[in-house]
């Protein structure tokens, strides 16, 4: 028997933006499964992977945060503090710490 075929009629085009995504996200797992072995990457795949992802991700290049005395605001928060703040950044962005699964 055939496969149906999926008709055009009723369709929802899919945004840009999410295509975008979903091309990263298979880059993503493309260059994770060669840093794990599982696939061999050429390095002109690597460099156009990087290159890629250079485009699409934000850069997490290092922050400095002070406070109003202008010293490091992390130099003055306990612990405790500076944990909280992780778990409030990581809650608003929807990302769950491996340990609370």
């Amino acid at each position: 028997m055939a496969a149906r075929k999926r008709s055009a009629i009723g369709k929802i085009p899919m945004p840009d933006s999410w295509r975008e995504k979903i091309r990263t996200t298979e880059i993503m797992r493309r260059m994770e499964k060669g840093a794990m072995g599982e696939v061999d990457l050429s390095p002109e795949q690597i460099s156009a992977a990087k290159l890629v992802l250079g485009k699409v991700l934000p850069d997490l290049a290092r922050q400095e945060l002070t406070g109003k005395d202008g010293k490091d605001l992390y130099d003055q928060m306990t612990d405790e503090e500076l944990e909280a703040r992780i778990a409030e950044y990581d809650r608003k962005r929807g990302m769950v710490p491996k340990d609370s699964r």
